[in-house]
């Protein structure tokens, strides 16, 4: 069952019951008062409930998100853990920035013992999460 988590101008994001994988859109240009809204759904939706894998998909986010780094090192990860998490697939495009950023938000992951890799299609990344959480 695919169950609505957030949704919002700039993040889509939805939770697939069967696989307890949470995927994510994210589109436009980065706001943070959007994305800690974002990040704080998902924590008081995964409460409880468990969450083996997220696929992100930046390829049409623009601009920086290095702000809300130190909260996913201090905070976001270390809550989304105790649900679970044990892999991330990020799909990316060649934007500079965000490859950048994902490549240090991958550092922070691999801190928190979480497996993670980018890709450039959903259809990897997909098939790639499904196989790292063993479904």
């Amino acid at each position: 069952m695919k169950i609505e988590v957030s949704s919002t101008k700039q993040i889509y994001s939805y939770y697939e019951e069967e696989i307890q994988i949470l995927f994510t859109e994210y589109k436009g240009m980065f706001n943070e008062e959007n994305a800690f809204e974002h990040f704080h759904k998902v924590e008081a939706f995964v409460s409880g409930r468990p969450l083996l894998g997220i696929v992100a998909d930046l390829r049409k986010l623009n601009g920086s998100y290095n702000k809300v780094m130190e909260y996913f090192k201090s905070e976001g990860y270390p809550k989304i853990k105790k649900s679970g998490l044990i892999a991330e697939a990020f799909i990316i495009s060649d934007d500079i920035m965000i490859n950048y950023l994902t490549e240090k938000l991958m550092s922070v992951l691999k801190q928190n013992n979480v497996r993670c890799s980018c890709f450039d299609s959903e259809k990897e990344a997909h098939s790639w999460i499904l196989t790292e959480i063993g479904k």
